[in-house]
């Protein structure tokens, strides 16, 4: 990865635009701090893609546990959660 030090944030962003063209990703720092980083579509969807399957990985995860702990623990009738609650109309 290539990396630029700029002293505004717009000071050679054509530069760091034909690194990306070339397939290089571009980490641009101000006042010695990473400010952003440059990359190309390709590696944008690409990093969409691998988001989007981590998400539903965890989603599945998630709704595992979450049946794990049903089959456990059980649940509670509708019923029984609206008398609790106060919501029958009588």
């Amino acid at each position: 990865m290539t990396q630029r030090v700029i002293k505004s944030p717009h000071e050679n962003l054509a530069d760091a635009i034909e690194h990306v063209e070339d397939g290089e990703p571009v980490l641009l720092e101000y006042d010695g701090k990473p400010l952003a980083a440059i990359i190309s579509i390709t590696d944008l969807k690409l990093l969409e893609a691998y988001i989007e399957q981590l998400e539903d990985r965890i989603d599945r995860e998630e709704a595992a546990k979450n049946l794990a702990e049903i089959a456990r623990e059980g649940t509670v009738p509708y019923d029984v959660v609206r008398r609790e609650l106060h919501l029958d109309s009588e």
